[in-house]
């Protein structure tokens, strides 16, 4: 009975819904309106709704024997569609901190703070040599303000000291201690590492910690292969970004997910910009987790941006903004 669908706009629709009204209109039954992103699960645009927000809808055309029209005038899929506008998306790139990649100087009061301590010390996160896991455990509630569950002796010493160094250095930058305990297993399926709302624990592998850069990085280059694109998976393969990007999520319940519930509200291009810093970060975009969108892309974003990696310059300013609120002066 139908042949395919036309594209309704909502009042208010964005640049991108215009774009796909206009310049695609109607497209056949089971065909793609658009092709966004690189996610495999949520790039093919058959149906509104086209973003977390949207309100356009669809109409459907009959086949011709239902009263359709005999020739309807199909579009042709819109590949990665980029609207140019008043140049607002250049403006919110923010480069991260002390990155090298600057193309735009920013006003002195809208720099980015340096990636050192809030106090503006910078900080030696080197840890001392222990002999066992108790010695470990004890330098740590004696140096670091963010607790760690015990250490029984399964727990590789190699990860202890990585994710030490990192905690160490998180804090110095963030000012305070993350809001949430360190714990080495219950590591959530299939992952290198994960967050626990419902207990504030931070999940890291009790062993493995070494050669998780080596793994992240085989990720990487396996997306681009697969995809085809300069977009790698995780915006940063260090296991010190593993650990900021947990510690994001600890950071970011805590606020009442101050970092990732405002992606919702801000323009489609900026949004745009939040989920294509990592193919990682369309992870839950497109389909919420705990009444929202946008934790792993505010999780990648922050990561890239305190550990300076290669994709802080695509960190937008206004995250950038929400990260540096959330550092205690």
């Amino acid at each position: 009975m139908v042949a395919g669908f036309q594209w309704l706009l909502s009042e208010g629709a964005c640049a991108l819904c215009y774009h796909i009204s206009d310049q695609v209109k109607q497209m056949p039954l089971g065909e793609n309106f658009a092709v966004i992103g690189h996610n495999e699960h949520y790039k093919n645009i058959r149906t509104p709704p086209l973003h977390p927000g949207c309100r356009c809808s669809q109409l459907a055309i009959l086949k011709p024997e239902y009263g359709g029209p005999e020739n309807p005038e199909w579009g042709k899929t819109a590949v990665q569609p980029k609207v140019e506008d008043d140049g607002q998306a250049k403006e919110e790139n923010q480069p991260g901190p002390q990155h090298q990649k600057v193309q735009k100087p920013w006003p002195d009061s809208e720099e980015p703070v340096s990636a050192t301590s809030a106090s503006g010390e910078t900080t030696s996160a080197g840890i001392p040599q222990f002999k066992n896991n108790a010695e470990a455990a004890e330098w740590i509630k004696e140096n670091l303000k963010t607790p760690f569950a015990e250490l029984p002796d399964d727990v590789e010493m190699e990860s202890i000291v990585l994710t030490a160094e990192a905690v160490r250095e998180l804090e110095a930058t963030m000012g305070r201690g993350i809001p949430g305990t360190i714990q080495f297993g219950g590591v959530a399926y299939d992952a290198y590492a994960s967050f626990n709302p419902a207990t504030r624990t931070l999940h890291f592998e009790k062993t493995g910690a070494g050669k998780v850069e080596e793994r992240r990085k085989k990720s990487n280059a396996r997306w681009k292969a697969e995809t085809v694109t300069d977009q790698p998976y995780f915006s940063t393969t260090s296991y010190k970004g593993l650990v900021y990007h947990e510690a994001c999520h600890a950071f970011d319940h805590e606020s009442g997910y101050k970092l990732s519930k405002p992606i919702q509200d801000w323009p489609l291009k900026i949004q745009n910009m939040v989920v294509e810093i990592s193919g990682y970060a369309e992870y839950d975009f497109y389909k919420p987790k705990d009444g929202h969108s946008g934790t792993e892309a505010a999780a990648e974003c922050f990561s890239a941006y305190l550990t300076k990696s290669e994709r802080a310059s695509h960190v937008p300013k206004r995250m950038v903004k929400l990260i540096q609120s959330l550092m205690v002066k």
